[in-house]
């Protein structure tokens, strides 16, 4: 069987919260009221913080006349709301650098491999000097590059004036300790660009970067008409 007391109790407190938002509404001002026992309890377990020494909540409190609640409150400990979200920032702050630490642990080894598979890294240079002014007449550079496990050769040179059906070739030349000179062709120089180069290149032994130019003739030797040369320094 309901009890008439407490419904008489439910329509009270009603009334007060209709007459506590009216009141709002209409602009006064409301004196505040000391929280009870339970609105800490709530507050603290929301907060995941300990709730020792604050107000014991049971049904005996629950009865207590409002004034006998209110003294019991002004004695409780108040929960200090900044140091429960100080601990929760720290403990959101710890996953974030846990997530962080745990990206970089994967991400720095990827980052460096494809860097390394990516990355030009120069193995020596030339300068080529020109000795033939009528077919060239600017300095042009040269660099052996290595790409991963490739081998290139990257150009930069001015346009060589070509008579007829000449073209210009590029080599890389093989010098012994007798002087004898090896030719090794890259093919045809059409200018500035990337050449390729055999990965089983000697780097050890002494090279010369050469530009002739050469006879449309089906004759792949070298011509003998140098017209860039310089010697490739490692470092």
């Amino acid at each position: 069987m309901s009890d008439p007391h407490k419904h008489a109790a439910d329509d009270a407190e009603l009334t007060d919260y209709a007459d506590l938002i009216n009141n709002l509404r209409a602009g006064q001002t409301i004196d505040p009221v000391q929280p009870s026992a339970g609105v800490w309890a709530s507050i603290s377990s929301s907060l995941d913080s300990p709730a020792a020494g604050s107000p014991a909540v049971d049904g005996s409190a629950a009865d207590k006349p409002a004034a006998a609640s209110n003294q019991h409150a002004e004695g409780a400990p108040v929960i200090d709301l900044g140091a429960a979200r100080e601990r929760s920032r720290g403990r959101t702050a710890a996953i974030l650098v846990a997530v962080a630490a745990a990206f970089l642990l994967v991400a720095v080894p990827v980052g460096l491999a494809l860097r390394g598979d990516d990355a030009d890294v120069e193995l020596a240079s030339a300068e080529l000097l020109v000795l033939d002014e009528a077919a060239a007449e600017d300095v042009a550079t040269a660099s052996l590059v290595s790409k991963g496990s490739d081998l290139f050769l990257e150009l930069e040179t001015e346009d060589i004036a070509l008579d007829g059906t000449d073209f210009a070739e590029l080599w890389l030349l093989r010098v012994d300790d007798d002087g004898n000179i090896e030719p090794i062709s890259l093919g045809r120089a059409d200018g500035s660009g990337r050449y390729d180069v055999d990965d089983d290149l000697d780097l050890d032994a002494t090279w010369l970067v050469d530009v002739s130019i050469e006879p449309d003739d089906g004759d792949h030797e070298h011509s003998g008409h140098s017209v860039l040369q310089g010697d490739l320094t490692v470092g």
